[in-house]
């Protein structure tokens, strides 16, 4: 990976952590919910804002809920998509939120990602224990493996930065800056 693209996604990273701290107190309690009502629109809201100032501020971004110039909300099928205005080139870059961790939609997420001809990829997503699953992805080190399992099929293309918090929300607001933890997975097919 080139030193720019790096230095991007970090930057990237504290965009969007910057944007759910700037969210105030609705986001922290929309994390400690267990039934997360509320987190998935305030996620991809956090990921648009913080699209612009790292991948370029001339983007035009359609997300659900924020529709771009054409006043389409999704494109692919993926949650955030971003491109030059009027160009109909592949996207520069698509993002995707994974609230729950659920290995099969894990893989589902970074699968659709990776099948996106695009320059940047962005998913987020969690790990710990869940009711909502018999078969949780309970670490980080689990949540990384899925993505690599995608990523090395031989079909998948490109680079994606995965961010993601434990499910388990920390006991003090003070705490929230330190939430997600990052990597970039990179495909071993085409690319």
């Amino acid at each position: 990976m080139r030193l720019t693209e790096s230095k991007r996604y970090t930057a990237f990273v504290k965009e969007f952590q910057y944007a759910l701290v700037a969210a105030g107190p609705p986001a922290w309690a929309y994390y400690r919910d267990p039934a997360r009502r509320g987190w998935g629109a305030l996620v991809t809201r956090a990921l648009v804002q913080a699209t612009r100032p790292t991948f370029g501020e001339g983007l035009d971004v359609a997300a659900l809920g924020s529709p771009d110039l054409g006043g389409r909300e999704e494109y692919f099928g993926v949650e955030v998509c971003g491109n030059h205005p009027g160009s109909w080139e592949p996207p520069f870059v698509v993002m995707e939120h994974e609230p729950w961790p659920w290995g099969d939609r894990v893989k589902y997420a970074a699968w659709k990602l990776f099948s996106v001809d695009a320059s940047y990829r962005v998913m987020v997503g969690c790990y710990g224990e869940s009711r909502k699953t018999t078969e949780p992805i309970r670490s980080w080190d689990a949540l990384v493996g899925a993505v690599i399992e995608v990523a090395g099929s031989g079909r998948a293309r490109g680079d994606l930065l995965l961010l993601a918090a434990p499910v388990a929300a920390p006991q003090e607001v003070d705490e929230w800056s330190q939430l997600f933890r990052s990597t970039v997975v990179r495909a071993s097919g085409r690319g």
